[in-house]
């Protein structure tokens, strides 16, 4: 995934966009790469910033769209922390500061998704990744998360990454395992793939 937002370029082979290998694209200007992914990582970045910077950073050049970044705090579920923080928008996330604070997995993570979301619905990125957006999430934020997200990125690529199987399961298909493979689809192929390998089907 990294390859994909091209923080680094493979050293054998090639990522095509539209037919376009990725390398011959800019990753950075006005219609770079960078500007047309957002990308929510395991290990998502917390920056030592003011609540609302923290999630404007997803489009920099919008940042001065208040309503947009409150939009996306809302449809992420993170209103709830924000509306907590003594500054509310401008506490510092970080105990550095007096006024400052530090928020927990959770919370950060739901920070990260509003920066994705802005970054999709004011900045106009067309592809999200989504590493494991929920692992520092219960099981109810985790099925809230999946089904704001589902709605609201209609039309963008999205990428989900995940180890969980009731994530994946929502996103290619539900049934039982002999239901599955019955259906022939995605999750039969894949799993007679890797059957093979151990001489069972």
């Amino acid at each position: 995934m990294k390859l994909l937002c091209r923080f680094y370029d493979p050293d054998e082979g090639r990522i095509s966009v539209d037919g376009a290998d990725l390398a011959s694209l800019r990753p950075d200007g006005a219609d770079g790469w960078h500007r047309r992914v957002a990308a929510v990582f395991q290990d998502y970045v917390q920056f030592e910033l003011s609540a609302y910077d923290n999630v404007a950073f997803g489009a920099l050049e919008r940042r001065g769209d208040e309503r947009a970044v409150a939009e996306a705090v809302a449809l992420a579920g993170a209103d709830r922390v924000v509306g907590r923080l003594a500054e509310g928008w401008s506490t510092p996330l970080s105990r550095q500061f007096s006024s400052g604070t530090q928020l927990s997995g959770g919370e950060w993570q739901r920070l990260a998704l509003a920066r994705a979301l802005f970054a999709v619905r004011a900045g106009g990125a067309g592809v999200l990744i989504l590493d494991e957006p929920t692992a520092g999430l219960d099981v109810r934020g985790e099925a809230e998360v999946y089904e704001r997200f589902l709605e609201v990125t209609r039309g963008t690529t999205t990428i989900v990454i995940s180890h969980r199987f009731s994530t994946v399961r929502r996103v290619v298909e539900a049934g039982t395992h002999a239901e599955l493979l019955a259906a022939g689809r995605v999750y039969a192929t894949m799993y007679r793939l890797q059957a093979e390998r151990f001489g069972t089907a």
